[in-house]
């Protein structure tokens, strides 16, 4: 397994912080966020996953790989036992780097996700973009019409054209559509390791969201002892974005 070289911003000054998106997302979905976190004195690194945003493109993609880029990250900006966020996908690198290098970080806060594997619910989104015709597109509005035939809620098929980018002819996906979906299984298994973590651990979960049950209290408690898990309430899967204060107010109570 070979690591590779991550696209990153950085934001503020003080304790570091790296942050992780989800599948389909990139760095970007954390800006607004991230400028608030910065100002309590913080040093927010945020990062694009492989595959994702403005980093890589390579063939294989999995949580270790994942782990092991962030790692790598690390060590090469000299960053010194962060605090590392992570939601959905990047909620699963970040407990995969919390378990198999449990050293390398200070706290865990992982947004919106359980260390089970999940069911294949994307399959739809991997239909629709297949199907879109990105070369010969003439507009993003041509691309929403399009795709609202089988992605009918208007905030998933925002969320996933912030991935296309004008190109020559046309448009291009900014992920690599073809890995994510190579290698979708892989994306949304559980987390392989039989260690434990036993740092400073937040799970924020969203209370109109499935991610986290009630169910996953206590297995996300067999790995992560000291883990407290915390509901947002009005929100769904994507917490930070829906109550952006509210989930700050529970981010700085915890670390800080």
């Amino acid at each position: 397994m070979s690591p590779i070289e991550l696209n990153f911003k950085v934001h503020g000054a003080g304790k570091p912080m790296i942050i992780m998106h989800g599948l389909f997302g990139s760095l970007d979905n954390w800006q607004s966020l991230v400028k608030k976190i910065a100002e309590h004195g913080y040093q927010v690194f945020t990062l694009d996953a492989r595959n994702h945003g403005k980093s890589p493109h390579v063939a294989d993609i999995d949580h270790s790989l994942m782990a092991l880029d962030v790692s790598q990250f690390i060590a090469s900006q000299q960053i010194e036992a962060p605090i590392v966020v992570g939601h959905s996908m990047g909620g699963k690198t970040a407990m995969q780097l919390a378990l198999t290098q449990p050293n390398l970080i200070d706290q865990l806060v992982v947004v919106d996700i359980a260390p089970r594997p999940y069911s294949a619910h994307h399959t739809t989104y991997f239909k629709a973009m297949n199907e879109l015709p990105v070369a010969t597109l003439h507009s993003r509005k041509q691309a929403d019409e399009m795709l609202s035939t089988l992605v009918p809620n208007l905030a998933i098929r925002q969320f996933l054209l912030k991935n296309l980018v004008r190109s020559t002819p046309g448009f291009r996906w900014k992920f690599n559509l073809e890995a994510l979906e190579a290698n979708y299984n892989k994306l949304i298994g559980g987390i392989s390791t039989d260690r434990t973590f036993e740092g400073p651990t937040l799970f924020i979960a969203g209370q109109q969201s499935d991610y986290i049950s009630i169910a996953d209290h206590s297995s996300i408690q067999a790995v992560f002892p000291q883990a407290r898990i915390e509901t947002i309430e009005h929100a769904g899967h994507w917490v930070h974005a829906e109550r952006p204060e509210e989930f700050l107010n529970t981010l700085l109570s915890f670390i800080q």
